[in-house]
């Protein structure tokens, strides 16, 4: 068994992945999508803890791309209301601390520090595959390949290390555009309690139409969250899949 479900995520990304066997099923959570997406993916997991034993849903990993608010703010929603019985082996995100540190200072994106503050309240390990650092490529030599319990293996193939130093400045103008001045966990949570419900609606309201879009010239996507996305080959029982974020 090797499914992957869509759950509904707008414009942004929410991927249930599940392998091994039907009576003994190992899960994978792919970013939460933007906020609004939190009351689908909170009857998901509510709906599938019950069918459990012992009312237990174990995820081995949770993996937070980017921090775009249509792959964050769902994760946030998740971990600071995290119904009982949910579990996670280990976070994969790269946040303020992940970033290559080419200047003295602590600032960070509001929303990464939000959830780098909640991921440290709940001690969840975080980046353990990776020695507590970075999830990212080498400059150079072989990318990273992850095996986890029950047999999948993820390869990683973005961000590198010169994509996650483009993120830094990113990173330290909107937290400073936000208001908050400097990392800390305190203030970070403060902020998240008092904070207005997310605007996180991307391009116009509507259904988008494909052939209008298709016939837009091409433009490059410079933006540098989506250039540090963690993107990953899943592979398992020889089947794969290219789960690219937006790499």
């Amino acid at each position: 068994m090797f499914t992957i479900d869509m759950l509904p995520a707008y414009q942004g990304d929410c991927l249930w992945v599940e392998y091994g066997t039907p009576d003994n099923p190992h899960r994978v959570l792919i970013d939460g999508g933007p906020s609004r997406s939190y009351k689908a993916l909170k009857v998901r997991l509510i709906s599938e803890r019950e069918c459990t034993p012992n009312k237990q849903l174990h995820f081995e990993l949770l993996v937070v791309t980017h921090v775009d608010s249509d792959h964050i703010a769902g994760v946030l929603e998740l971990l600071v209301g995290l119904p009982r019985g949910v579990t996670f082996g280990e976070v994969w995100f790269n946040g303020w601390d992940h970033l290559p540190n080419l200047e003295d200072d602590r600032l960070g994106p509001v929303e990464g520090e939000q959830l780098s503050a909640v991921i440290k309240r709940r001690k969840l390990r975080w980046n353990q595959a990776f020695e507590g650092k970075a999830a990212c490529v080498p400059e150079h030599g072989t990318p990273p390949c992850i095996p986890l319990d029950g047999g999948m293996q993820l390869t990683v193939l973005s961000p590198t290390t010169s994509q996650l130093v483009k993120l830094r400045p990113a990173w330290k103008k909107t937290v400073e555009k936000a208001g908050l001045a400097a990392r800390s966990a305190e203030d970070a949570l403060k902020q998240l309690k008092t904070k207005e419900p997310w605007s996180d609606m991307l391009g116009e309201e509507g259904e988008p139409d494909p052939e209008a879009l298709a016939s837009k010239p091409f433009a490059a996507d410079s933006a540098e969250a989506n250039g540090s996305s963690i993107a990953l080959l899943a592979e398992f029982e020889g089947r794969a899949c290219l789960l690219a974020s937006d790499a």
